[in-house]
């Protein structure tokens, strides 16, 4: 029986951009933090992590740093790509279970929200969505006051 493939078309390089996007790593590097975010369930090896480096390097999504010609690091043209595909990073987040974390937790949040009920539109009711969510942001909103503050952020 064939062994079902850990991640789908395109997440594995997308996954690398997203660790490449927090600090330069090495091809071994980026292997252990594969192994500490999905493992047990996924065992990165450098017969993957290694070629998709590669792809990314070619496309020009990353390049080797000017210090240390062993470690990665996000060209201007892949953070872009990143930042378009932060949808896909967050089914991957749903699919697999795995929070990635990103600059603003929040918006990660409603795009992980976004991928889960999505497939469910059509076969759902409307208006009780829409309750539920008017409830949801009702009690978000609770949080300012039973916090003490908005800490001096705009709402």
């Amino acid at each position: 029986m064939a062994r079902q493939r850990f991640f789908r078309y395109g997440e594995l390089p997308l996954v690398v951009l997203h660790l490449l996007d927090r600090e330069a790593l090495r091809g071994f590097d980026v292997m252990s933090e594969l192994d500490r975010l999905f493992g047990p369930a996924y065992n990165a090896s450098a017969g993957s992590v290694y070629p998709a480096l590669g792809a990314l390097e070619a496309e020009q999504l990353i390049k080797r740093t000017k210090s240390d010609p062993s470690r990665y690091e996000l060209t201007a043209e892949g953070r872009r790509a990143l930042r378009t595909r932060r949808d896909a990073l967050s089914r991957i987040e749903n699919r697999t279970g795995v929070r990635l974390g990103t600059v603003d937790e929040l918006d990660a949040a409603l795009r992980r929200f976004v991928a889960r009920i999505t497939p469910l539109e059509g076969r759902v009711p409307v208006p009780a969505v829409e309750a539920i969510l008017d409830d949801a942001a009702d009690r978000i909103s609770c949080l300012l006051t039973s916090t003490g503050g908005n800490d001096g952020r705009r709402i």
